[in-house]
Protein backbone atom coordinates (compact mmCIF):
# COMPACT_ATOMS: atom_id res chain seq x y z
CA UNK A 1 0.00 0.00 0.00
CA UNK A 2 2.68 2.64 1.14
CA UNK A 3 4.75 1.56 -2.17
CA UNK A 4 1.73 2.26 -4.22
CA UNK A 5 1.21 5.25 -2.99
CA UNK A 6 4.56 6.93 -3.51
CA UNK A 7 4.86 5.62 -6.53
CA UNK A 8 1.45 6.93 -7.29
CA UNK A 9 2.38 10.15 -5.54
CA UNK A 10 5.85 10.16 -8.07
CA UNK A 11 3.86 9.66 -11.00
CA UNK A 12 1.34 12.90 -10.35
CA UNK A 13 4.55 14.85 -9.08
CA UNK A 14 6.29 14.03 -12.37
CA UNK A 15 3.67 14.61 -14.81
CA UNK A 16 2.85 18.31 -12.63
CA UNK A 17 6.55 19.06 -13.14
CA UNK A 18 6.37 17.64 -16.99
CA UNK A 19 3.13 19.16 -17.87
CA UNK A 20 3.89 22.78 -16.00
CA UNK A 21 5.74 24.05 -19.47
CA UNK A 22 5.19 24.10 -23.54
CA UNK A 23 7.79 21.73 -23.76
CA UNK A 24 6.71 19.35 -21.21
CA UNK A 25 2.89 19.55 -22.72
CA UNK A 26 4.80 18.11 -25.95
CA UNK A 27 6.70 15.60 -24.09
CA UNK A 28 3.49 13.95 -22.74
CA UNK A 29 1.81 14.48 -26.03
CA UNK A 30 4.46 11.99 -27.82
CA UNK A 31 4.31 10.18 -24.87
CA UNK A 32 0.44 9.28 -25.19
CA UNK A 33 0.53 9.05 -28.85
CA UNK A 34 3.07 6.36 -28.62
CA UNK A 35 1.12 4.71 -26.37
CA UNK A 36 -1.58 4.58 -28.38
CA UNK A 37 0.25 3.37 -31.50
CA UNK A 38 2.16 0.94 -29.66
CA UNK A 39 -1.15 -0.68 -28.29
CA UNK A 40 -3.13 -0.50 -31.56
CA UNK A 41 -0.28 -2.40 -33.31
CA UNK A 42 0.05 -5.12 -30.52
CA UNK A 43 -3.95 -5.33 -30.79
CA UNK A 44 -3.91 -5.45 -34.57
CA UNK A 45 -0.91 -8.05 -34.33
CA UNK A 46 -3.03 -10.11 -32.23
CA UNK A 47 -6.26 -10.30 -33.94
CA UNK A 48 -4.14 -11.12 -37.39
CA UNK A 49 -2.19 -14.27 -34.90
CA UNK A 50 -5.09 -15.27 -33.45
CA UNK A 51 -7.47 -15.56 -36.96
CA UNK A 52 -4.14 -16.65 -39.11
CA UNK A 53 -4.44 -13.95 -41.51
CA UNK A 54 -1.59 -14.24 -43.85
CA UNK A 55 -0.57 -17.57 -42.06
CA UNK A 56 1.26 -15.37 -39.34
CA UNK A 57 0.63 -17.96 -36.66
CA UNK A 58 1.55 -20.77 -38.67
CA UNK A 59 5.36 -19.03 -39.93
CA UNK A 60 5.88 -18.12 -36.56
CA UNK A 61 4.86 -21.83 -35.04
CA UNK A 62 7.46 -23.06 -37.72
CA UNK A 63 10.25 -20.72 -36.77
CA UNK A 64 9.53 -21.78 -33.07
CA UNK A 65 9.69 -25.65 -34.18
CA UNK A 66 12.83 -24.62 -35.87
CA UNK A 67 14.32 -22.77 -32.70
CA UNK A 68 13.57 -25.37 -30.58
CA UNK A 69 15.24 -27.87 -33.07
CA UNK A 70 18.34 -26.10 -33.17
CA UNK A 71 18.39 -25.26 -29.22
CA UNK A 72 18.09 -29.85 -28.65
CA UNK A 73 20.85 -29.94 -31.22
CA UNK A 74 22.71 -27.37 -28.72
CA UNK A 75 22.07 -28.81 -25.99
CA UNK A 76 22.85 -32.55 -27.01
CA UNK A 77 25.94 -31.83 -28.72
CA UNK A 78 27.37 -29.66 -25.76
CA UNK A 79 26.11 -32.79 -23.30
CA UNK A 80 28.15 -35.29 -25.17
CA UNK A 81 30.87 -32.91 -25.50
CA UNK A 82 31.29 -32.76 -21.42
CA UNK A 83 30.27 -36.52 -21.15
CA UNK A 84 33.38 -37.41 -23.68
CA UNK A 85 35.80 -34.81 -21.71
CA UNK A 86 34.64 -36.53 -18.31
CA UNK A 87 35.31 -39.86 -19.49
CA UNK A 88 38.56 -39.21 -21.05
CA UNK A 89 39.53 -37.32 -17.69
CA UNK A 90 38.87 -40.43 -15.63
CA UNK A 91 39.54 -43.20 -18.16
CA UNK A 92 43.13 -41.84 -18.31
CA UNK A 93 43.85 -42.30 -14.64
Amino acid sequence: MVVGTIVGSTAVLTAAVIGSNSVGWAAVGVATASTVVGVGITLGFNYLYDNNLFGIQDGLNWAGQQIDQGLKIVYETTSNFFEDVGEAFFNWA
